[in-house]
């Protein structure tokens, strides 16, 4: 009966299996199984009544009877495997399966025991058969053998059997035993025996293990998924496993660390055994070797017999290591350059700055010896004043998209220019866009200074032998200089490239042949002064910079070059006699020093420096000759020579000839020389050098003419033409970069007629994408009024712009001078 107001009993919530079996996953015979019942609310239980669970095991059903809980929520019931209990997919509970017994609430009132029941859980399974085998651990044993003195060494394998009561299998992480090798934990790793009852596990000894007492094995160290053939989990415990002496391990890491010092090509033969026994190790076995840097040293190895062989300069390691011990030999090798082979290249190189030496007091100072060229007062072929009165007329034809020029047979007189007449309608910015310049190669209507340009060639072949080797080698030289000549002075500069090649052999223990190549690009300042009339005094500086490389026989491209400086000062003194028996006699000396240096580095060219001097005095006996009217000077030079420093020193005999061409505008000279006697007699020189100068004249003869310039192009050269048609305007839009113009001519006498005519050729270049080109003739008069000049002109023209396209045009200009 329920009397309660409200008419609602307590109902039951949830039925739990709250214990775990074994760790077979089975529970074993008299296992106890505990479920727990809960209740919405308290609960309560008559004692006096039995009160049981029904547990399907099986094909049997179970009573699991009432052992606590009553007063609470949770009633809890118990039941102890019995003999054959067996259930492999798990427990279940039926529905509605209390039995029994009276459970009601606080009221007195019995609860409702309805519930659906609870399935099979295959975690929860039953044997209670007797004859059951729980999968366990049975043994651990070290089963390798550790070979002489009972130790292991690196390299060595330690192996380890498990054995279990049933074969298991391995389903999961592969198994892994920790091995306790004297301080360290060191894994054992599974190898093979899933599908049998032992298990097989293995460690590989490393350098520097070390257990002189033997190795132990900790009790519960295996790890890993195992399980039976039913896939039941199986119990790893076992007993922890003793040290023991039969299972020392002795890898020690042996590091002997030893240097060699060799130069190039020179090998060490060593026998390693005896290396051993001299650091106190006895051993016996293989060895393996291993360079870091094989092109620096490498090695042969014939059983204990190791070879080391050097390639290059530098540093290497060379490692050898036994291979059945931790003993490692390391041999620090550095290769360095024989001492042969560095003084023969030292020779080389003081040779080549002999020849430097050389080069420079007989092209440059030489050509501070030539006579100036002739000046004038004019422009260009033209004179400065400013223009007043200017007539052109032309004939253009236009190609490209736009046409921007005045038509075809466009023509006009143009007194009245405004570009002419100097009108004010620009701006600032606008003048300055169109502004430029020209520089001639000669003073701007200065008869006391006159500028000029020159190029020379000179060849230098060097030879020389000594206790360490020998050396035969060239020097080639060209330079570009441009100077200024004054009222007894001269002042200006060049660059030049030297290129110097020289093959060599040297002696010694690892004797050979190689070539030593250099390159330098120098600028030489240079200034000269004249005194008493007949003496001149000059000085030469020269700062470079370049490359050198030597490379062995055998080696080429091999070796890196290194950066190569140089630095010399050169001084001279000339003093002529004049004319003598029809010969012009003179005396000269000079005197020099050069320093070449390498910088630092591997490589036998590296790190070197060398310095030379050189002191010369002699006497220069020419004859002035006109050859058809070409005024021809062959000369001879007789100098008595001193060298110092290093290299090939003492003192020689120097011997020079050859010829000099003096023009107006256009100077040459060729030049032999040789070194004929020599303290060290293995040592030689020759040279042969050509001097071209150009130098501006008036109007007649060759003349050179440059005009750098930031603006608009200065049309035929001259900043006075063409100002004011429209063509030079477009022109001076177009090309607002800088640029450079350059015009070549030649004036000569016409035949009878007074005047001088010029043929010329021009071209100006721009960055900006403007070319002109511009050939012509011109004819040039002094005017019967006041001596100036008048000029006719005629000209082709093509100016090529990426913007506007190609114009070509024709002009015949008039212009005089005021």
């Amino acid at each position: 009966d329920d009397h309660r107001v409200d008419g609602v009993r307590p109902v039951l919530t949830q039925v739990e299996i709250e214990s775990d079996p074994d760790a077979s996953g089975f529970y074993g015979l008299d296992d106890e199984i505990r479920v727990e019942v809960a209740f919405g609310e308290v609960v309560h239980v008559d004692d006096s009544l039995d009160l049981s669970l029904v547990l399907s095991i099986g094909e049997y059903s179970r009573a699991a009877t009432f052992v606590g809980g009553s007063g609470t929520k949770m009633l809890t019931f118990r039941y102890v495997v019995q003999e054959n209990d067996y259930d492999d997919d798990g427990i279940s509970i039926g529905p509605n399966a209390l039995r029994g017994g009276r459970i009601e609430d606080a009221a007195g009132n019995p609860v409702d025991r309805t519930f659906a029941g609870l399935a099979a859980n295959d975690g929860q399974t039953v044997d209670g058969r007797v004859d059951r085998v729980i999968p366990a651990i049975l043994r651990v044993a070290i089963t390798s053998d550790a070979g002489s003195n009972d130790t292991y060494t690196t390299d060595d394998i330690i192996r380890v059997d498990v054995g279990f009561n049933v074969p298991v299998y391995v389903t999961g992480a592969p198994p892994v035993l920790e091995l306790s090798i004297g301080p360290a934990l060191r894994d054992a790793l599974f190898v093979e025996g899933s599908g049998t009852a032992t298990l097989k596990l293995e460690y590989t000894v490393e350098a520097g293990d070390t257990d002189t007492d033997g190795i132990s094995i900790a009790a519960n160290s295996l790890t890993g998924g195992i399980t039976d053939a039913n896939g039941n989990a199986v119990d790893l415990t076992f007993e922890a496993v003793p040290r023991s002496a039969s299972h020392k391990v002795s890898a020690e890491l042996l590091l002997f660390p030893l240097s060699l010092t060799l130069i190039v090509g020179q090998s060490r033969t060593l026998d390693l055994l005896e290396e051993l026994e001299r650091l106190g190790v006895e051993y016996v076995g293989k060895f393996e070797w291993s360079s870091d840097d094989a092109t620096v040293a490498t090695a042969t190895l014939s059983g204990s017999i190791l070879t080391i062989t050097s390639v290059a300069e530098g540093t290497a390691r060379i490692a050898v290591a036994a291979t059945d011990a931790a003993i490692f030999l390391f041999f620090g090798v550095t290769v360095e350059t024989s001492a042969e082979e560095t003084a023969v290249l030292e020779d080389a190189m003081a040779a080549v700055g002999r020849g430097l030496l050389a080069s420079a007091g007989s092209t440059i100072g030489e050509r501070l010896e030539m006579t100036d060229a002739s000046s004038s007062d004019d422009w260009g072929g033209r004179g400065v004043a400013p223009v007043t009165a200017f007539a052109w007329s032309q004939w253009s034809a236009l190609e490209g998209a736009d046409h921007w020029g005045s038509p075809p047979g466009y023509g006009r007189w143009d007194l009245d220019d405004p570009y002419l007449q100097g009108s004010t309608g620009y701006t600032p910015a606008q003048w300055l866009r169109g502004a430029r310049f020209a520089m001639p190669l000669r003073g701007f209507g200065n008869p006391v200074s006159s500028w000029a340009v020159w190029g020379a060639g000179d060849w230098h072949a060097f030879e020389g032998a000594g206790d360490d080797g020998l050396y035969d080698g060239s020097l080639t030289s060209a330079y570009l200089g441009v100077d200024a000549r004054g009222d007894g002075w001269v002042a200006g500069a060049s660059i030049s490239r030297a290129m110097a090649d020289a093959s060599y052999e040297y002696g010694g223990a690892a004797g050979g042949k190689g070539r030593l190549e250099t390159e330098l690009k120098v600028i030489h300042p240079y200034v000269q002064w004249a005194f008493r009339d007949r003496g001149k005094m000059w000085a030469i500086l020269g700062f470079g910079t370049g490359e050198a490389t030597a490379e062995r026989e055998g080696e080429e491209g091999a070796s890196e070059p290194g950066e190569l400086s140089m630095r010399m000062g050169l001084g001279g003194i000339r003093y002529s006699f004049g004319r003598l028996a029809g010969l012009d006699l003179a005396i000269r000396g000079d005197a020099g020093f050069a320093q070449l240096e390498t910088d630092e580095g591997p490589r036998a060219v590296q790190g070197l420096a060398v310095n030379v001097q050189r002191l010369r005095i002699g006497a220069e006996a020419s004859l002035p000759l006109a050859l058809r009217g070409v005024p021809v000077s062959p000369f001879i030079d007789v100098a008595a020579r001193y060298d110092g420093g290093d290299g090939a020193s003492g003192g020689g005999v120097e011997l020079a000839g050859g010829f000099r061409y003096q023009g107006s505008a256009v100077s040459l000279e060729v030049k032999g020389r040789t070194l004929a006697l020599h303290a060290d007699d293995s040592y030689s020189e020759e040279g042969v050098k050509a001097t071209l100068v150009v130098g501006p004249d008036s109007r007649k003869g060759f003349r050179l003419l440059l005009s750098p310039r930031w603006g608009g192009a200065a049309e035929a050269m001259d900043i006075f033409r063409y100002q004011g048609h429209p063509f030079a305007g477009a022109l001076r839009r177009e090309n607002r970069g800088w640029g450079l113009g350059s015009r070549v001519s030649y004036g000569f006498d016409m035949w009878r007629r007074p005047g001088t005519v010029m043929p010329f050729g021009e071209v100006d270049l721009s960055r900006e994408a403007y070319r002109r080109a511009r050939v012509g003739v011109s004819y040039e008069l002094a005017s019967a009024i006041l001596g100036l000049p008048h000029r006719l002109e005629i000209s082709s023209e093509s100016a090529e712009s990426d913007r506007h396209g190609t114009v070509l045009r024709f002009l015949l200009t008039g212009q005089a001078h005021f």
